[in-house]
């Protein structure tokens, strides 16, 4: 994932400060430190000899943790479960995330053309459950631009499970965007609000399960 997808800025914007012509703001400085890596203190020390973002520093190497892959996102796709069987679960070694660090993590493969723009088809989402976030200290709220995993179950209880964007209207309304150039993934599905049923407008259940917190894709 990039600085500027991190920052949720144009890439342009990003540019920008490295080239020195935009001002890094102090709500900036965590998200950045956190991306390079770093203490916020190191990077306002960087800062301020330079005024621009530092272009020959790397983010320091990170530890790999292991993950297993236990089933699939495939939007459109109903079936009695999105979990492997045991036998086809495995093993996958990813880079650690700090933030994430005392959750249990797990991976889905990505099937299907429904987030292409973000995770291409054969892509491992990285993901932590939403009732252990909600449980922890820091609790769990929703937020425009994160990806999440959504279980929709049918009339005859077969599920399907998909990542969309989590996007916030100015009314408070949650909608779970796709973030695909296929034709058949481009609508909306609206979050309940609280005390509403929890079902979109096929009359399919909808629940957030997990959170993604990273993505790898393998070389085609």
């Amino acid at each position: 994932m990039g600085l500027a997808e991190v920052l949720g800025l144009p890439r342009s914007r990003v540019s920008e400060m490295i080239s020195g012509e935009r001002k890094i703001g102090a709500s900036e400085v965590p998200t950045i430190a956190a991306y390079l890596e770093w203490p916020a203190d190191r990077l306002l020390a960087q800062l301020s000899d330079r005024s621009v973002l530092p272009l020959n520093l790397d983010p320091t190497p990170r530890r790999m943790g292991s993950i297993r892959v236990v089933g699939e996102v495939a939007a459109g796709v109903f079936k009695d479960t999105v979990l492997y069987e045991p036998a086809d679960q495995y093993e996958m070694d990813i880079p650690t995330d700090p933030r994430y660090g005392r959750f249990k993590k797990e991976g889905l493969a990505v099937n299907g053309p429904s987030m292409n723009r973000l995770y291409p088809e054969g892509s491992i989402v990285v993901v932590v459950s939403v009732f252990d976030l909600a449980q922890s200290a820091d609790g769990w709220e929703p937020k425009t631009g994160m990806r999440v995993v959504v279980q929709r179950i049918n009339e005859v209880g077969l599920m399907e499970a998909t990542v969309k964007e989590l996007q916030i209207d100015a009314d408070g309304q949650m909608w779970l965007w796709p973030r695909s150039d296929h034709p058949q993934f481009q609508q909306p599905w609206k979050v309940p609000a609280a005390g509403e049923d929890d079902f979109d407008e096929t009359n399919d259940h909808l629940r957030i399960t997990a959170l993604v917190v990273g993505s790898y894709r393998p070389e085609p």
